[in-house]
Order: C-alpha cells, then sequence, then structure tokens
C-alpha cells in the first residue's frame, strides 16, 4: 500500500473544491478527504454563525449567502477530522488553510501552511521589504492584513 495523506479543508468538502486541490498538490499519494464542517448542514452553521462578525473564517452555503464562524470551531473541526485521518491510517495530514492554528501544529503528522508560510516569507523577504497578502473574500481582508502586520512587527 502507498502512502496515504489526508486533506482537511477549512470549508465543507465539494467536488469543486477536492477537484481543484488534486490539480494543485502534485503528491504520489492517495489523497483522503475531509471538510472541517463535514456533517454540518446550512441550519447548524446558520446557528453557530450567531453573532459571529464577518471575518475570515466563512463558509458559504447552498443557497450561496455566506456565514461566519468562529475560530475555535475551525479550529476544533479541523482538529476532529485529521485526528480521524490519522486514526484511519493516513500517514500525515495537511491542514488546506493558511489561517495560524497552532493547536494543531501540536498534533504529531499535522502539516499547517501557516508555520511553514512564516517561515519562507521571514527568510525570502528582506529587512524593511513588502509583503503582499491575497484573501479571496472582501469581508476577511483586512483581517488577514492585520495578522500579517502583526507577524512582520514582532519579526523585524
Amino acid at each position: 500500500m502507498g502512502t496515504r495523506v489526508g486533506v482537511v479543508l477549512p470549508y465543507r468538502a465539494s467536488n469543486e473544491l477536492v477537484a481543484f486541490v488534486e490539480s494543485t498538490l502534485d503528491l504520489r499519494a492517495e489523497l483522503e478527504f475531509a471538510g472541517a464542517q463535514d456533517g454540518l448542514d446550512d441550519d447548524q452553521l446558520r446557528e453557530l454563525s450567531e453573532g459571529v462578525p464577518p471575518g475570515s473564517f466563512a463558509e458559504i452555503l447552498e443557497d450561496g449567502s455566506t456565514v461566519y464562524l468562529t475560530h475555535e470551531l475551525v479550529a476544533e473541526n479541523l482538529g476532529k477530522h485529521a485526528r480521524f485521518l490519522l486514526e484511519d491510517g493516513c500517514d500525515a495530514v495537511m491542514i488546506c488553510c493558511t489561517m495560524d492554528y497552532p493547536e494543531l501544529d501540536a498534533i504529531d503528522r499535522v502539516i499547517t501552511p501557516s508555520t511553514v508560510l512564516k517561515h519562507a516569507a521571514l527568510v525570502i523577504l528582506p529587512a524593511g521589504g513588502t509583503l503582499g497578502v491575497v484573501q479571496p473574500l472582501e469581508d476577511g481582508k483586512e483581517f488577514e492584513i492585520q495578522h500579517w502586520r502583526a507577524f512582520c512587527a514582532t519579526h523585524d
């Protein structure tokens, strides 16, 4: 049997999202996908989003509307699915989200891109340089910019 890598998406898994990730990952491994909010229906997501202001933790519902979830909820769900994939025999699990999840860094064999990106930024960004931030949701732009500004400020 070959290498099995779990991939946990920050949203509910969809055929389109899985196809996109498969097309961008060039791994010689069998990929097993899970979505952080898999198993939650639109009504549950609406309830969980009550009182949560717009930010980077967005979930698109079946009707095309967007709800926002807390970092804690998304992190908990990412961790739950990562542990399941590891217990199910995956050799490693990659979190397919660039947000900070230090609580996931503590899980053996879980790769969080945020940690990799931050180390890469420190190596390639010259002192006093400019870091470009890409955020697909307008509502989350300022949140993401502030996140990277804070990181850069602590590493000058």
